[in-house]
């Protein structure tokens, strides 16, 4: 039998998992204006801030939050679809018309289904062939750290996105190798920056459709063509 005074095991303090940011709501009585604390994953808040409610923004969220809304009239494409936010396209974002396309053998036409909402993902090489839509045709497109897998030619792709992206409409795009040119590669691609954001997990930006796409092989992107 143990005795009362057996040593106990050390409370172990639950880890917060995010990839953003968690948002700090400090008491109500408190006079100090709202925080933010960036939590990384595995990491524990620390002890002065336990007792505040930690709302954690995850990535499908951030992603929610900068798409712009759409109708049931409207078209919206998903690039890969890596982080899973494709039925909130319709059921959150209002969009009528969800299309998802991911790299495979061309011609492939493959239907998902998740909580209750079906979709068709288009199978086609990224970077050598046709994209399969009309041109002008997307209300916005999506596209989740897809650009730093390309190793062919990535700026096909961006001329793909171009031109079944409808003049005035947006290209919601994040990145985690090209932070530094984000801008630069969107303004190339005839788009105005509406938002460009960088966070510990790379960098969410937002470009609206405003010209033509001004040089296929930039020389920061394509240094062997020169």
């Amino acid at each position: 039998m143990q005795s009362s005074k057996a040593r106990r095991e050390p409370r172990v303090e639950p880890a917060y998992h995010a990839e953003t940011i968690a948002q700090i709501d400090l008491p109500l009585r408190g006079s100090r204006a709202l925080t933010q604390l960036r939590v990384t994953a595995g990491r524990q808040l620390p002890q002065a801030c336990r007792h505040y409610t930690v709302k954690l923004v995850s990535t499908q969220d951030k992603l929610l939050s900068i798409i712009p809304r759409g109708g049931a009239e409207d078209y919206i494409l998903e690039i890969a679809g890596r982080v899973g936010i494709t039925p909130l396209l319709h059921t959150r974002l209002g969009y009528g018309h969800v299309r998802g396309c991911v790299p495979g053998t061309a011609g492939e036409v493959e239907t998902r289904e998740a909580d209750g909402f079906t979709w068709q993902v288009d199978h086609f090489d990224l970077e050598r062939d046709f994209y399969p839509y009309p041109s002008a045709h997307f209300r916005a497109i999506v596209c989740v750290e897809v650009f730093e897998t390309l190793r062919h030619d990535p700026m096909y792709m961006m001329d793909e996105i171009h031109r079944i992206l409808r003049p005035g409409c947006h290209l919601v795009f994040t990145t985690r190798a090209y932070a530094s040119q984000i801008r630069v590669l969107l303004e190339n691609c005839g788009m105005e920056v509406a938002l460009a954001e960088t966070e510990e997990d790379g960098v969410y930006a937002v470009g609206r459709k405003i010209g033509p796409l001004r040089e296929r092989y930039p020389e920061w992107l394509y240094p062997d063509r020169r």
